[in-house]
């Protein structure tokens, strides 16, 4: 692992979820305070002798990474080394995937992985972005939390792309996927677990997501009644960062479930026995609105046809 402060406390709960998993950390390699050691020959050794997942956090474009956006580059295309056969690089590094900038493919970073040895690549062709927390628009942690579950590369890298579609509204889906997999779609990891850490109820303007056992994220997909444009979402639980998307597969709706803290450093990831309740409604559309338009303008004309039949009797001249 390869990081900066800024994602400093989202790789802490991505090591912590490997720990969990039983897989162990070759190396960190960080480049902040005074126990700063990432080089370029650090982490070529490291790319080297690693054998896994690699998440490398660095300021990004088409032809390296540094440190900071102004450089000096900690490799390039040109100074990468052989990489280790059985890497998956999971980057939050801006713009390594951009190859509409690179005239000569060998000047692409993101390709010289691949070109070195490692198993596959995934990054972006856009700027990235770290937030406050332990959030990031390249979600490594949801990549690497589905492949320790079993899930494919394809299918990990595809659930981040339609997290980009959704929140890119208006925007081409082309366009929006930006994150790109260098590598086969299908590859998964041999020792991934498979298991369900959480069951998933639907009930009636309600969806409950119950934990079963500890980690930093829960991803589920279950049928559900209604499409994107038909429904609003609120989360009852302030301190989860939640991401849910719609997909439609033949006739059915099925809703993404995608949860992880928004801090977990201090309080710690999600544990048994702890519940995330996600509150739904049914937009109302045209046709539902109709009955109460018709409701409101009946009322409205009683009002007038009562306000005038008041001011004739008022105006009706005293027989006597």
């Amino acid at each position: 692992m390869a990081y900066m402060e800024a994602a400093e406390l989202l790789a802490e709960k991505i090591i912590r979820e490997l720990n969990r998993s039983g897989v162990s950390i070759y190396q960190k390699l960080v480049s902040f305070n005074e126990h700063g050691n990432l080089t370029r020959e650090s982490l070529i050794d490291s790319l080297k002798q690693a054998s896994g997942i690699v998440f490398i956090n660095l300021h990004g474009n088409p032809y390296g990474m540094a440190r900071t956006t102004t450089g000096p580059y900690v490799v390039t295309a040109h100074s990468l080394e052989e990489v280790n056969s059985r890497n998956i690089i999971v980057t939050l590094s801006c713009s390594t995937c951009n190859f509409n900038e690179i005239l000569n493919p060998k000047n692409s970073i993101a390709l010289a992985f691949i070109s070195k040895g490692a198993l596959a690549y995934i990054g972006a062709r856009k700027v990235e972005y770290a937030g406050e927390l332990e959030t990031s628009t390249a979600f490594p942690e949801l990549i690497t939390y589905m492949l320790l579950r079993g899930y494919s590369l394809g299918s990990a890298v595809r659930w981040v792309n339609n997290i980009h579609i959704r929140a890119a509204s208006g925007v081409d889906p082309w366009i929006a996927a930006y994150t790109c997999l260098l590598g086969d779609p299908d590859l998964r990891l041999s020792n991934a677990t498979g298991q369900e850490d959480a069951s998933v109820k639907l009930n009636e303007n309600e969806i409950s997501v119950n934990i079963l056992r500890e980690t930093c994220c829960v991803t589920s997909r279950i049928e559900f009644p209604y499409a994107a444009e038909e429904v609003k979402f609120e989360l009852k639980n302030p301190d989860v960062r939640r991401v849910l998307f719609i997909t439609k597969e033949g006739d059915k709706y099925i809703l993404n479930i995608f949860l992880t803290k928004k801090i977990s450093k201090d309080v710690g990831d999600f544990k048994p026995g702890d519940v995330v309740i996600i509150k739904y409604y049914k937009k109302l559309s045209v046709i539902d609105l109709l009955p109460y338009a018709a409701a409101t303008f009946i009322a409205f004309l009683a009002v007038i046809l009562y306000v005038k039949r008041r001011k004739r009797k008022i105006l009706r001249p005293d027989s006597s």
